[in-house]
């Protein structure tokens, strides 16, 4: 089996704002700047685990709105412009398409 480690293929879970901070993880002192973020589930991870993804400021409401009615765990392509998502592609929205057979 082929494993591609590119992480641009995602279910997403959420949108959210993040507002500038900092904090102590893992005994460093980290800062951050605010961003609109994606929170998503790498399908090519090994873990699972959730990510977040800043998106580019400029691109934001663009991706907000092809984002607005897809259901939780869409399955998603994600474009990267350096470390920042600067556009999104909806491959399947599987859930809402269940719950029109319902």
């Amino acid at each position: 089996m082929r494993r591609r480690f590119r992480n641009s293929l995602v279910c997403v879970c959420n949108e959210k704002h993040r507002e500038k901070g900092s904090g102590v993880i893992d005994g460093k002192k980290i800062e951050w700047d605010e961003a609109d973020q994606l929170i998503v589930i790498p399908l090519e991870s090994l873990t699972g685990k959730a990510i977040k993804y800043s998106i580019l400021p400029e691109k934001y409401q663009e991706i907000s709105n092809k984002l607005e009615d897809v259901s939780w765990g869409a399955l998603v392509q994600l474009t990267f412009s350096n470390k920042f998502v600067s556009d999104v592609e909806i491959l399947s929205d599987w859930l809402t398409e269940f719950y029109k057979e319902d």
